[in-house]
């Protein structure tokens, strides 16, 4: 019940056109308890680009990140071998729901990251972001490549 209101809480506190612009091509966008932030994205919806990922940079910018989508809902693992700077990466299922957010993954580190089961994607930002703007588990995304019918704040 809690969640519903804050759904409707948020619907309301948010226009139209407020979230329409996060509809645009490469940004996707996290409404959490009070705020929503935009975050400008790379793709990695292919093999060898959600191979890649962001290793090898040597930075990123607070508000840009690497958005990975996969056909269907699976159970997604992810590392941090070869990526030279901390991440948060938030796993969220196909209805863009937040599921899971690990917080300043260790550069280097070869450490399994699990972020759970019938995930549809995972968006890895700067390090400890995701704690200092207060997102959490439960929390939703909208993005232009989520599916319509399935997506809590859908791209018309």
């Amino acid at each position: 019940m809690i969640k519903l209101l804050f759904f409707l809480f948020i619907s309301i506190t948010y226009t139209v056109s407020d979230a329409l612009a996060s509809c645009e091509s490469n940004k996707l966008t996290i409404y959490s308890a009070m705020s929503k932030h935009v975050f400008y994205v790379e793709i990695a919806d292919d093999p060898t680009k959600r191979a890649n990922g962001l290793m090898f940079r040597k930075s990123l910018k607070n508000f840009d990140g690497m958005v990975f989508l996969y056909d269907k809902p699976s159970r997604l693992v992810f590392w941090m071998k070869n990526t030279l700077i901390s991440l948060d990466i938030i796993f969220f299922d196909e209805r863009g729901i937040i599921k899971k957010i690990y917080v300043g993954a260790t550069p280097l580190s070869q450490k399994k990251i699990l972020g759970g089961s019938n995930l549809i994607g995972a968006l890895e930002i700067t390090g400890n972001l995701s704690s200092k703007l207060g997102f959490s588990e439960g929390d939703s995304i909208q993005f232009n490549l989520l599916d319509n019918k399935k997506a809590v704040w859908p791209c018309y």
